[in-house]
């Protein structure tokens, strides 16, 4: 995708890839980055994914002062433009599941080890999670579906609750 640059990579295939893509938002990152590593989980079976289709280095020089440290975490720049960042993001996670993030919203206490223990419970070839903002308070937060249609109907015509934080089926979930 053009003129790209990464640094700090995991070498070993996580279960789960937060994939954010970013623009010009250093400060916000930052908060959300904080967010992601002080919770307690284990960084082998997550990794940050950042891509980066800011004019200038403002988030790189951050990652590099702040967070070089993190094993887990892995950053791209990239020429993208608008929309495409984001496919980038998700083409750019490693994880056996990809989870799309917006960089402007943080992620609550205790939130990540939450989608890790519901991959965990669901893991089957044919299984596929879909995490939404917010967290996991509870099972009631869990809706299932048998096929792919059923969930997008269900998002679609407004069939969830604005509550719903999780959802989890055998095809799509």
């Amino acid at each position: 995708m053009g003129n790209e640059k990464s640094l700090v990579v995991n070498k070993n295939a996580p279960l789960l890839s937060i994939c954010i893509p970013t623009y010009k938002r250093p400060e916000i990152i930052d908060m959300l980055l904080e967010s992601i590593v002080s919770q307690e989980v284990d960084k082998d079976l997550y990794e940050i994914c950042i891509t980066d289709n800011s004019t200038t280095d403002e988030t790189a020089d951050l990652i590099h002062a702040k967070y070089s440290d993190v094993v887990n975490l892995r950053y791209k720049k990239t020429t993208c433009e608008g929309f495409l960042n984001s496919v980038e993001a998700l083409h750019f996670g490693n994880g056996a599941y990809i989870k799309l993030h917006n960089d402007y919203s943080i992620f609550n206490p205790g939130s990540i080890q939450k989608m890790i223990d519901r991959i965990k419970e669901t893991d089957s070839e044919d299984s596929y999670i879909y995490f939404s903002f917010g967290s996991v308070k509870d099972a009631s937060d869990i809706n299932s579906f048998n096929s792919y249609d059923e969930f997008m109907r269900f998002i679609k015509y407004g069939g969830h609750k604005s509550d719903h934080r999780s959802t989890v089926g055998g095809l799509v979930a």
